[in-house]
């Protein structure tokens, strides 16, 4: 039959010559008794792995069957069934297989190390076929037997950087850790719920191998085994409402003003509660302990200060009070060396005793909110026009006026980069237009040149006609002269020489009205050309006209962003964390971070107070944020990463995804996640999902051939670029979800590949210690950088100009220039194989991880490391 015909001479040409020699005896079944039904993936499949999913798999598909998986053993081959379920002996898997059917399988020799059945072999093979050529049940990912890595393997393989450059996120073994670049000691470790009794891996059970940031920043992604979780910021808010009594720094009204005038202070450390006598004749309004809750500083409400000492045995003992000539004092803090008092518009800075001031700060208007920091250095303050300005404590200067809405800034940056990438787009698109316009003067001057070269033909042809019809004259003459003297030789030679000189003539007719007829069919497909070029020159010029609208609406949008950026931000409250971040709030709940340093804004933690009415900002680790009934609510001024999503498992436990996934990537309006992977040597898995709900949007019918390595969007959104182990770059339209084109020219694993931000360039990393610039509309390999002596890993444009960055197994990681190859800069450090690198879009930060484990920045403009953060 047909089929088996096909299956013999698949089988010969896959295992290499006759299947005779050693080969022709029948293999008898043995006897199955397991005890249970025969189970494919652990029974069968290991068969069919060693001696026949060589030759048979997704890749190679010899004979047009695949052996791998039942569903594809029962579909056949190209010409029908392969297996009969119930049936072993009309199976012709099963007889080729028990060699009593020829052509044997596999067959002997042959070039894969392929070996005979054995009888057990055999006879699970029939039982199995016996009961049914059934699929094992599907085995979820959550029930298999997990191990936990090594916890010596720390070596980063993935690894991004947000945005902005704050944060860096970096994948070890299992587990995922996001630091603050701008608070070096802060981090945060990715938890998934169901993980926290496996302290090895807590992110994933299995390698992360890719990483990425939303563009916006509030959303990370992450990779392992069949499956990709999301996770978002969490809210600011923390813990429950805590009364003001288990306080001990300054907090207003701490029992103050009880009926018998004690107070109520809790020790800073153990805890322990101190009511004390007053021993003061105005009631106190705020108490402000020191950090050792040894000396504390009582604000009474006649505008006097009392400091206090704290006793063990829970009595204070009261100093002199403390006055000040400008008027009543209405806030006092203390920090370092230094006691501040506030009186109206005035703040006043004093020695440690609260005695001797060393300078006053005088504002234009009255304060609403006042904060020193903990060593005394820095102070911040709220007017009652909502102005917070950042003050230096040592000389009263003003340091900077805190109004930036880092939000409407961020948004400002994206739509210029946005306007920029359609201001590129258009530069480009007229010089396609330019280029086009100019094919159709050459397709017009070759229809000019075809025409001319008819009329010619048809001159030369009419020629040849006239010369023709004059041979044919001599011809009939040299006929009639001959007639009448038949013998004469003389006439003879003459018509005979006329005759020649006609066939002549006809061979140079013909001649000519082939030309004359190339010549037309030349104008016809000159002025086919011509059509063809004249669409070219309208579809561009109609692209030119949707992207002059895009680049509109972007410039509309940076107009817009650039006027909410331009509009200063109010304030109602403000503290310090620490002494490297101060924080203000406002009524609305927006809690809004700032370096101490310069006042540059750092953060912006939005959450709903719903009625809270908050009256005073503190800090105490944490924010605390009084109301006006005297509760407290905790802020987490870092707050964690939560997870929000998994992608790719089912609900019957099986996954979308078939293998690790490997990359990701963000669509640039981050409303898309794509994800590619895939089995090693079996298949290229690319998928795409709505990061809102979480759902599978499309997955690419065969991508790639082989494992997908890296993924990238255009700038414009129009594009996904992926790169492969099948040597392979490809570009996929992201509306239609067709393919574009490809690039081949890599000689080895593609590795990463990156959209130069005007989307007229690709570049890609390859196994072969090569990088490769394309020419992404026509798939010509413009250069080839060389810098590497071994894979170069990762890859990656920084914005929308010529230069990217890329790092290789070489311990090296460069800044190249795409239009040169030239090198802009060493990124140096690395003492082993670096797996993985990443860029801000303003190329300022540049993270990388390699073997050892350790997560290394440099300043992406000068070179300079500067930090590291040890496994």
């Amino acid at each position: 039959m047909m089929l088996r015909t096909t299956v013999c001479l698949m089988l010969s040409a896959a295992f290499g010559g006759s299947a005779m020699a050693h080969a022709d005896e029948a293999i008898t079944a043995a006897k199955t008794n397991l005890g249970r039904a025969v189970d494919f993936d652990k029974d069968i499949a290991p068969i069919f792995r060693a001696n026949c999913v060589a030759c048979h798999n997704r890749t190679k598909r010899e004979g047009d069957f695949i052996i791998e998986d039942v569903v594809s053993i029962l579909k056949g081959g190209g010409s029908g069934d392969v297996v009969v379920p119930g049936k072993p002996d009309d199976s012709y898997l099963y007889n080729v297989a028990a060699r009593v059917e020829e052509s044997y399988m596999p067959p002997l020799p042959n070039t894969v190390q392929a070996k005979a059945l054995t009888p057990e072999q055999v006879g699970l093979l029939r039982q199995w076929i016996l009961e049914g050529a059934k699929a094992s049940e599907a085995t979820a990912a959550s029930t298999l037997a997990w191990q936990s890595i090594n916890s010596g393997l720390n070596a980063i393989y993935a690894v991004d950087t947000d945005p902005t450059g704050k944060y860096v996120a970096a994948g070890r073994s299992g587990n995922v850790t996001v630091y603050d670049l701008q608070a070096a000691g802060h981090v945060s470790h990715l938890v998934d719920p169901q993980l926290t009794t496996s302290p090895q891996q807590q992110t994933h059970r299995d390698y992360v191998n890719a990483i990425a940031f939303s563009p916006a920043g509030d959303v990370l992604a992450t990779a392992g085994y069949r499956n990709i979780k999301l996770w978002r910021r969490e809210s600011p808010h923390v813990g429950q409402d805590r009364a003001t009594e288990t306080l001990s720094q300054s907090v207003p009204a701490l029992k103050a003003g009880d009926a018998d005038g004690r107070l109520t202070l809790t020790r800073t450390g153990d805890g322990s509660v101190f009511t004390a006598e007053s021993g003061t004749a105005a009631p106190v309004t705020a108490v402000h302990a020191t950090a050792d809750a040894q000396r504390v500083l009582l604000l009474l409400a006649d505008g006097t200060v009392r400091p206090a000492m704290l006793h063990d045995d829970g009595t204070l003992g009261l100093g002199e009070i403390l006055k000040s000539d400008n008027g009543a004092i209405r806030h006092v803090q203390t920090g370092g060396s230094v006691v501040m008092f506030q009186i109206g518009r005035n703040l006043e800075l004093r020695s440690a005793d609260g005695v001797n001031i060393a300078r006053t700060i005088t504002h234009s208007t009255d304060f609403q909110s006042v904060s020193l920091s903990s060593d005394g250095l820095r102070i911040a303050t709220v007017d009652t026009e909502g102005l917070s300005q950042l003050w230096n404590a040592a000389d009263g200067k003003l340091i900077a006026s805190l109004q930036v809405s880092l939000r409407a800034q961020q948004q400002q940056d994206r739509c210029r980069t946005t306007k920029d990438v359609w201001n590129a787009r258009v530069n480009v698109v007229q010089a396609q237009i330019t280029e086009a316009e100019k094919r159709v003067t050459e397709q017009n001057d070759s229809v000019k040149k075809a025409k001319e070269a008819v009329t010619k033909a048809e001159e030369e042809l009419q020629k040849a006609k006239t010369k023709q019809d004059e041979e044919a004259k001599k011809v009939a003459t040299a006929q009639e002269q001959l007639q009448p003297k038949p013998d004469d030789a003389g006439l003879k030679k003459r018509l005979t020489d006329a005759m020649t000189a006609k066939t002549k003539a006809d061979e140079v007719v013909a001649a000519a009205e082939a030309k004359l007829k190339s010549n037309r069919r030349g104008v016809e497909l000159s002025e086919q050309a011509v059509q063809r070029a004249e669409a070219v020159v309208a579809a561009t010029k109609q692209r030119l006209t949707d992207t002059k609208a895009a680049l509109a609406a972007a410039e509309t949008a940076v107009s817009t962003a650039t006027t909410a950026a331009e509009t200063a931000i109010t304030s109602s409250l403000t503290a310090f964390v620490g002494n490297e971040t101060v924080a203000t709030l406002d009524p609305s709940g927006t809690l809004r971070l700032w370096q101490a340093s310069d006042g540059a804004s750092v953060d912006v933690l939005e959450n709903s107070w719903d009625q809270f009415q908050p009256t005073t900002l503190t800090s105490l680790g944490n924010l605390l944020v009084v109301r006006s009934d005297k509760a407290v609510k905790v802020l987490n001024t870092r707050p964690n990463w939560t997870l929000s999503a998994v992608l790719g498992p089912r609900q019957n436990g099986e996954s979308v995804l078939a293998d690790r996934v490997l990359s990701l990537a963000f669509s640039p309006d981050g409303t898309m996640l794509a994800a590619g992977g895939g089995e090693a040597s079996r298949s290229g898995e690319l998928t795409l999902w709505n990061v809102a709900d979480g759902q599978l949007v499309h997955q690419f019918a065969d991508a790639h051939s082989d494992t997908v390595y890296g993924l990238d969007f255009s700038k414009d959104g129009q594009f996904l670029a992926s790169a492969a182990a099948d040597k392979f770059v490809k570009v996929f339209d992201v509306a239609s979800r067709k393919f574009v084109r490809s690039y081949e020219g890599h000689t080895h694993h593609v590795m990463d590949v990156s959209w130069k931000g005007d989307g007229t360039r690709l570049a890609s990393a390859g196994a072969d210690n090569a990088i490769k610039v394309w020419n992404a509309d026509t798939g010509e390999q413009t250069r080839t950088i060389s810098t590497y002596k071994k894979q170069v890993t990762a890859l990656e444009f920084i914005g929308i100009g010529d230069e990217f960055i890329s790092s290789s197994g070489d311990k090296r990681i460069f800044r190249h220039r795409a239009s040169n190859g030239g090198t802009v800069r060493e990124f140096r450090g690395c003492p082993d194989y670096v797996y993985c690198a990443a860029v801000t879009a303003d190329g300022t930060v540049v993270a990388a991880g390699c073997e050892d484990g350790v997560l290394r920045v440099w300043d992406g403009i000068s070179g300079k490391q500067l930090q590291s953060f040890g496994p």
